[in-house]
């Protein structure tokens, strides 16, 4: 006696994903960005950088601490793990610096530092509306310097900060120099 059995086969590819990390509502997210899966059946597994579980079954991670972060998706019994390093998390922009001046400095706020919100360029203004410096794709090599490389007085500067596919942001930062 003889069976005929016709199977069907169906191949499935490995998940194919990027992640992304940046500023949302004050925290710093970490967000898989999907070619070709539904997010919505698709599981998602966070591991930090000693492999511990620290998050679950969301596209979205929201990041405490700087370091290495890896995602695992598991899409219709298939799987891929992308790995991310998140250098800072800092999505707060400070009110000031003091650069170290003339004697010794303690080497804390010496720069504007945006590291980590992606900034494609940053614009400081003095209190009459003229540039005194830019920077493309700056992350923190501001001290209160101009685009001479002269020290800027004391006082308060303007900036605009553009970043990439989200509304330029505006402020102030104040230069308090120690001596």
């Amino acid at each position: 006696m003889c069976y005929n059995t016709n199977f069907m086969v169906t191949i499935t590819p490995n998940p194919v994903f990027a992640i992304n990390g940046g500023c949302k509502n004050g925290s710093y997210v970490l967000e898989v960005a999907p070619t070709g899966f539904d997010v919505e059946t698709t599981t998602f597994i966070w591991r930090d950088s000693a492999g511990t579980i620290v998050g679950e079954n969301a596209p979205q991670l929201i990041v405490t601490s700087a370091g290495a972060y890896t995602c695992e998706i598991i899409d219709q019994g298939c799987s891929s793990i992308e790995p991310f390093t998140a250098t800072t998390i800092s999505c707060t922009i400070q009110k000031g610096i003091s650069p170290k001046g003339v004697g010794p400095g303690d080497n804390l706020n010496d720069y504007f530092d945006l590291e980590g919100l992606n900034v494609k360029k940053l614009e400081i203004f003095n209190r009459y509306g003229t540039k005194v410096y830019t920077k493309a794709n700056y992350s923190k090599e501001w001290y209160g310097q101009s685009d001479k490389g002269d020290e800027l007085p004391d006082g308060t500067y303007y900036y605009v900060i553009e970043r990439n596919n989200v509304p330029n942001k505006t402020g102030w930062i104040y230069i308090n120099r120690e001596q």
